[in-house]
């Protein structure tokens, strides 16, 4: 795969800011369907993308206090379809629509689905900021597809030619204190689909958070009913370079429990990073029992990364 890119930036007299874009994605598969037949086909894809820009910030200044409030809107533009049977998807099946790719050419996290059509995105952003460090600001948006199709699976938001609301909330009141919201209501009723509110406490050299994430089931499969989970992390700083963190995962359902829990060692400095980590999941799902995993990640800030992880031996039914 590969992808180009080019952008153009700029600024009127009275303070519009326009961004012009275009994207080139470029896939070349070499197939083998084992449940057909053994033998291999090459197949491949060339898809443009276009997309025009546009945001005008009204910022007022009142003391210590500055306001903002920003309409944002998009016009994208792309071939229709662009997803042929010939190629599978292995990389995009995990997909989420929320307040972060509302705005991207492409919303699908992986290569093998594109994001093809034309649609028109909108949006409001506002907020206040105090000199002392305090703010708190607010995102709601929505995204209309010109041509409805089945690119998008059913209850993932984006089904119809309207999709959902997508937004947030983020809360600073002091320093070391953080707090986001983020949410997914439907268009119709305007029911949450999608509840996560995230919360950060202290300093480096303790910092507390708390996750917590409601997500109704989507799209057409009953393999999965709606998950409502909570993560607690504590992470210390311990000095300049060395940092220790805790972690564990819980499933708040009714048939719900531990999902996992771990602990990780980090060296940090300018030139490389170094992470050690444990982990421990409960998960029990027919074939799969619980099981421990160690994995060690190091990081050459101006090279790559290298890292390995070895899983522990699982559990027996009988232990």
């Amino acid at each position: 795969s590969l992808k180009a890119g080019w952008q153009l930036p700029y600024t009127s007299s009275i303070g519009e800011v326009y961004t012009l874009s275009f994207g080139l994605q470029v896939d070349g598969y070499l197939v083998t369907r084992p449940n057909v037949s053994q033998s291999s086909e090459l197949t491949g894809r060339l898809f443009p993308q276009a997309a025009l820009e546009w945001r005008f910030p009204f910022v007022r200044e009142d003391g210590n206090w500055r306001e903002f409030i920003e309409p944002v809107a998009a016009l994208v533009v792309a071939p229709n379809g662009g997803n042929p049977g010939k190629i599978p998807n292995e990389d995009s099946q995990n997909f989420e629509f929320d307040d972060t790719n509302l705005f991207s050419l492409n919303r699908f996290p992986g290569l093998d689905r594109v994001d093809g059509g034309q649609r028109v995105v909108y949006g409001l952003k506002g907020g206040i900021y105090n000199n002392t460090g305090g703010s708190a600001t607010a995102f709601l948006g929505q995204s209309f597809r010109f041509r409805e199709d089945d690119t998008f699976a059913n209850d993932s938001g984006l089904e119809k030619n309207l999709s959902d609301f997508v937004g947030r909330v983020q809360f600073s009141p002091v320093k070391y204190v953080d707090l986001l919201y983020r949410s997914r209501l439907g268009q119709t009723n305007l029911d949450a689909k999608r509840n996560e509110v995230d919360l950060a406490l202290g300093p480096p050299a303790l910092r507390l958070n708390l996750d917590y994430g409601f997500f109704k089931q989507t799209g057409t499969t009953t393999e999965f009913d709606d998950r409502e989970e909570i993560f607690l992390s504590l992470s210390s700083r311990v000095t300049e370079f060395w940092s220790v963190a805790v972690r564990h995962r819980r499933d708040l359902t009714a048939d719900g429990g531990a999902l996992q829990s771990g602990a990780s060692l980090t060296y940090a400095d300018e030139c490389f990073l170094f992470t050690v980590d444990l982990t421990r999941s409960f998960t029990r799902d027919r074939d799969i029992e619980p099981s421990d995993t160690i994995s060690f990640r190091l990081v050459f800030k101006y090279l790559g990364q290298v890292q390995t992880a070895q899983q522990l031996q699982p559990e027996s039914e009988t232990e």
